[in-house]
């Protein structure tokens, strides 16, 4: 469990997480923001990697962390993450087994778990993004850390690897696992409680039905031949193409003569975003 009590972290003026609180516990947490939200900089303050202006860290009944005193056991993968290309996978991840002072035997389950164990002789520079990437999250999840934490993981890969990573996150038991990002669909599916983040400040704490709640009753499917039938202020989430029409999916407070549809966790994390 972490308990995250009042925190700010500032740089110079400007305040990157402001004043704040949530509780983590067992499971798989989402934290969805828009680049400079300041999900990065929580993320490291967690991680032991920024002293902090105030607040204070708690790890269960592991002790405190205040500013940066020690805490439980983590497996972090950054944002930027780089291997060195002249080593072999099996080689990279004997360098990060000794670095966490662990043995050789974690290797092999974590590779088998991201499915890279027939990649273990290959070097480093043959991998593509999504197999390095994978690679990131083994050593991420080596020694069985209490704490996993995943900033931006899926960046730049494509929708098969962001398949194997969902699938890989949602086999992860008995730690506390936090995953940060921009990018709704990473949270959609695999993560039970959401918390969403902007210029530093917390706007939403809950599960993903509550955030898809948030966009009740104001979604609408309305054809793009209609559109000057559409009152007051509006955000167009995206064009379809159904029968050779093309349809605008709208987001809108005020009530329109449009049949309302239901609403997916994108809908909920705009209306939560644009105070909507």
């Amino acid at each position: 469990m972490i308990i995250i009590d009042s925190l700010t972290k500032s740089f110079k003026k400007t305040k990157a997480v402001d004043n704040f609180s949530c509780v983590f516990d067992t499971g798989i947490y989402g934290i969805l923001g828009p680049n400079g939200a300041g999900k990065t900089t929580l993320i490291r303050c967690i991680a032991n990697l920024y002293n902090f202006d105030s607040g204070k860290i708690s790890f269960g009944e592991t002790g405190n962390k205040n500013k940066k005193n020690s805490c439980c056991n983590i497996g972090y993968l950054p944002q930027k993450f780089g291997m060195f290309p002249h080593l072999t996978v099996y080689e990279m991840m004997k360098y990060f087994a000794i670095e966490k002072n662990l043995s050789e035997k974690e290797i092999e389950p974590v590779l088998d778990i991201v499915g890279l164990s027939n990649k273990s002789k290959q070097k480093i520079s043959s991998l593509s993004g999504g197999m390095v990437r994978r690679l990131g999250i083994a050593q991420a999840i080596m020694g069985t850390p209490d704490v996993i934490l995943l900033d931006e993981p899926t960046v730049g890969l494509d929708p098969e690897e962001r398949i194997k990573f969902k699938n890989i996150i949602s086999e992860l038991k008995g730690a506390t696992v936090i995953l940060s990002t921009h990018i709704v669909t990473d949270v959609d599916d695999i993560c039970s409680h959401v918390f969403v983040m902007n210029d530093g400040s917390l706007l939403f704490n809950g599960s993903s039905e509550d955030l898809k709640k948030m966009a009740d009753k104001k979604v609408y499917m309305v054809s793009e031949n209609e559109k000057e039938q559409i009152t007051g202020t509006y955000i167009v989430q995206s064009r379809i193409e159904n029968n050779h029409r093309i349809f605008l999916k709208i987001l809108s407070s005020e009530k329109q003569t449009f049949e309302a549809v239901p609403p997916t966790l994108e809908d909920g994390y705009i209306c939560c975003l644009k105070n909507m």
